[in-house]
């Protein structure tokens, strides 16, 4: 699991270019094959981007966290967290909700945290993209 988890950082973080579409970063991440479509990140409603807030914040300290943590269990139990406070994200914003039930179902944990730490990376990114985006549309009014 913890492989996954340092592929997604390293993307994330050494400046790694993500696909710019959802569709082409499912279509080239062996763990979300068959991912069903959701709402695209800059089409988030607000109360989509205050749930992505917690879940980026759930990841990020349980990430920073697994780096001091070094007992088996408690990683599993953090990460057993992530998985399922992701699980309720996406679930309210896939398109299709049946596919996704699929799609989860009988995943081993490992997988499902590697596809959703790809996930939020994507949306963070993105989400970033789209805040730059807007304000420097403010600043040119």
């Amino acid at each position: 699991m913890t492989e996954n988890i340092e592929n997604v950082e390293n993307v994330e973080n050494t400046g790694g270019e993500f696909p710019a579409t959802l569709e082409e970063l499912i279509e080239k991440t062996p763990v979300l094959e068959g991912f069903p479509m959701m709402v695209v990140p800059g089409k988030l409603k607000p109360k989509q981007s205050a749930d992505f807030l917690v879940l980026e914040t759930v990841v990020e300290d349980t990430l920073a966290k697994l780096d001091i943590e070094k007992e088996p269990v408690q990683q599993a139990i953090r990460m057993g967290y992530v998985v399922e406070v992701a699980d309720e994200f996406f679930t309210k914003i896939v398109k299709d909700k049946k596919a996704y039930e699929r799609w989860a179902e009988g995943k081993p944990a490992a997988d499902l945290a590697a596809a959703y730490l790809t996930l939020c990376a994507f949306y963070k990114i993105e989400l970033g993209k789209s805040a730059l985006s807007s304000t420097r549309t403010g600043n040119a009014e």
